[in-house]
């Protein structure tokens, strides 16, 4: 039998000679005489740019290619560099921030993203949202607070939120530090007004004006006169008749009751009537009839 072995240089020469189909070194193949790269890239390399005739040409530990491609480590606030623990391991975008900035979104690769100082979602740290609190929430030197209060509602401790009903709060009654005045009262504000619950004996007899001096009359005290001009309620006047003194007993019930003067009578019985005017409307000295 004739023997078919090839000497060692001969079985080289074959198996390195180009032509279609043939495997060449370093597991690439050949083809119409062009190289292609091999299915898969050693680790920490790629085929970045897609030309075949390069093969896995970029090295993904360098900036522009960290740990991807086009991966760039991007820093505006900062520095970011692309680090590997070796030469064949994936590289990793880690970035520095500069002072008032931070990393929020987790991304490595655009950097310290966020500033701190007034990003209301991120205010002094990453994730601390500020509150409205009644108002149009703010971040300014990393620090929350309102630029502005909502209708009705105030900022009266200037801490940043908008807690005071100026409707509602007599100590803040349409704006802050307005106080509805409790002389003689319980003090109420309604609507941005202050009003007043007087004390039995008193009225706010300049009620709707700008004194806001709470209940400063005192009813059912007679004037020079003799008339009381405001019995039992503000307004309420009961004057004077003939030979009589005002009974301020009733007044104090909201009742403009008359009494005659030692000495006279009511013979007409009109002393109380409220149509009545006159000295003939009161008591008489005269006996009656």
């Amino acid at each position: 039998m004739i023997s078919c072995d090839f000497p060692d240089y001969r079985l080289a020469a074959l198996q390195s000679r180009d032509g279609a189909g043939q495997v060449g070194s370093g597991g690439e193949r050949s083809a119409a005489g062009g190289m292609e790269a091999s299915d898969a890239c050693q680790p920490g390399t790629a085929d970045c740019n897609g030309l075949p005739e390069d093969g896995c040409e970029a090295h993904l530990q360098i900036d522009g290619d960290c740990g991807a491609c086009g991966v760039s480590c991007d820093n505006d606030h900062g520095t970011n560099a692309c680090v590997s623990a070796s030469d064949v391991s994936l590289g990793q975008c880690m970035p520095s921030c500069a002072v008032g900035y931070d990393d929020c979104d987790l991304r490595s690769d655009n950097g310290c993203e966020t500033s701190l100082n007034d990003d209301v979602l991120n205010c002094g740290t990453c994730g601390h949202a500020c509150p409205a609190n009644g108002g149009t929430p703010e971040c300014s030197a990393g620090e929350c607070g309102v630029s502005s209060c909502n209708a009705g509602f105030g900022d009266c401790l200037n801490s940043g939120a908008c807690t005071f009903n100026l409707s509602t709060d007599p100590l803040n009654c349409g704006q802050c530090g307005h106080v509805c005045s409790s002389a003689h009262a319980r003090a109420r504000c309604n609507a941005g007004v202050c009003e007043a619950d007087c004390e039995a004996g008193f009225g706010d007899c300049n009620a709707g004006s700008a004194s806001n001096d709470g209940c400063e009359t005192k009813l059912n005290v007679p004037d020079g006169a003799g008339n009381v001009p405001n019995c039992g309620a503000c307004g309420a006047s009961c004057q004077r008749r003939a030979y009589t003194s005002i009974n301020l007993q009733q007044c104090a019930l909201g009742v403009c009751w008359r009494d005659c003067i030692q000495g006279a009578h009511d013979c007409g019985d009109n002393r109380n009537d409220p149509a009545c005017s006159g000295k003939t409307c009161g008591c008489e000295f005269e006996a009656c009839p």
